[in-house]
C-alpha cells in the first residue's frame, strides 16, 4: 500500500467514526443557531428595536376570563402568571384522567371477558 492510499483510508476512517460526525453535527447545529440569533439581533437593529424584556411591566390591557383575580390594568408579567397558573390546572387534571384511563383500559385489557378484552385492546 502506497503512502497516498493509507492517507486517504485513514480520512475515509475519520469521515466514518461515528464519535466524529456526531461531534460535527453538534458543531454545525451550534454554528447554525448562532448565526440565527446574530441574524435575528441584525433585523431588530435594523428596524430600530431593542430586546428587552421591559414590555412585562407595561399595561396588558385585555381581560383574562378565567384564573387568578386580573384586571386590564395588570402588567404582562402577571398576564403570564395566569396563563402558566391555567396550564398547570388542566396538566395536572389531564394527567390524572390518562392515569385513570389507562388503568382501566390494562385491567379491561386483562380481563378474561373476550368483548371487554378486545374492545381495551382496540
Amino acid at each position: 500500500m502506497s503512502a497516498i492510499a493509507g492517507a486517504r483510508e485513514r480520512s475515509l476512517r475519520v469521515l466514518r467514526d461515528e464519535r466524529f460526525l456526531r461531534a460535527l453535527g453538534q458543531a454545525v447545529f451550534a454554528i447554525a443557531v448562532v448565526l440565527f440569533v446574530a441574524w435575528c439581533l441584525g433585523n431588530y437593529r435594523g428596524r430600530g428595536l431593542t430586546f428587552s424584556f421591559r414590555f412585562l411591566r407595561e399595561e396588558a390591557s385585555f381581560d383574562l376570563a378565567e384564573g387568578m383575580a386580573f384586571s386590564p390594568i395588570d402588567p404582562y408579567w402577571k398576564a403570564f402568571l395566569v396563563g402558566v397558573s391555567n396550564t398547570l390546572k388542566v396538566a395536572v387534571v389531564g394527567i390524572i384522567l390518562a392515569t385513570i384511563l389507562g388503568t382501566i383500559t390494562g385491567v379491561a385489557r386483562l380481563s378474561t371477558n373476550w368483548l371487554i378484552s378486545n374492545i381495551a385492546g382496540v
